[in-house]
């Protein structure tokens, strides 16, 4: 594998295209077993890693290979499609905003809509590397998206009684990186009485969830969740203190 993602980045895509793209979709096949099959992706996420949008721009069946990695039947396939659109998003993001011609435009066509699926995903594992695949792109995200669909899925992660120690350690250490993100991006349009209104900014909406999880991990058994903690200190302050004057605010 590191020999693999060594030589990729010094030849040319077509030469890769020739050589290596074909035995690499063998792999990748359903028929294969599990193991074989992951072997596969990973040798083509480190391919799509290396040569980014070219990839997917000099042949459109690795694009294809990978939405199907993220749409598999089988959950431990989707964990590997998830890992990699959160990867990929957190490396590219700015060239992914860029609008066409200078970008490829993938990023609402394509990227953002498997990224929702995901996150509806029956598997906590596959919701939660989708979680943080969004972080980078919040802003790039439509306001309906945001509203329906990242942000329930994040309280729905935020609900402590369903998670086990895994699932805990990650979500304290992208808690306030999420909290900081959601800084300020307005919600959707309310209306009370024909009146349309503005709901508050969606870290104010998330400010019970996001405050109580907070409290939570910092009164965690485990050393680590509560190092990440305080690590969060200076973010959930800086996004909380000064305006929020609830009882738990200040603790």
């Amino acid at each position: 594998m590191d020999v693999f993602d060594h030589v990729i980045g010094k030849v040319d895509f077509e030469f890769i295209d020739e050589v290596a793209i074909k035995p690499i979709f063998e792999l990748c096949e359903r028929k294969n077993p599990i193991p074989k099959r992951k072997k596969g992706h990973r040798l083509l996420m480190c391919l799509v890693h290396r040569c980014g949008e070219t990839a997917f721009n000099e042949d459109k069946m690795i694009l294809n290979k990978i939405i199907g990695v993220c749409s598999d039947t089988n959950y431990e396939i989707r964990v590997d499609g998830a890992i990699f659109l959160r990867d990929y998003l957190t490396n590219n993001a700015a060239v992914l905003r860029l609008p066409p011609p200078q970008g490829s435009g993938r990023l609402a066509s394509i990227y953002i809509p498997e990224l929702v699926e995901l996150l509806h995903d029956e598997e906590m594992l596959v919701r939660l590397e989708s979680i943080e695949a969004g972080i980078e792109i919040i802003d790039s995200m439509e306001t309906e998206i945001l509203e329906k669909d990242y942000i329930p899925c994040l309280i729905k992660m935020l609900t402590t009684q369903q998670q086990n120690e895994e699932v805990v350690t990650r979500m304290s250490k992208m808690i306030g990186r999420i909290a900081f993100k959601l800084l300020g991006i307005p919600c959707a349009p309310s209306s009370v009485k024909g009146a349309p209104v503005m709901i508050p900014a969606t870290h104010t909406k998330l400010r019970e969830h996001l405050i109580s999880y907070f409290q939570f991990i910092c009164e965690h058994e485990n050393d680590v969740i509560r190092y990440n903690a305080a690590y969060n200190l200076p973010c959930f302050h800086l996004l909380f203190r000064k305006s929020d004057k609830q009882p738990g605010a200040d603790q």
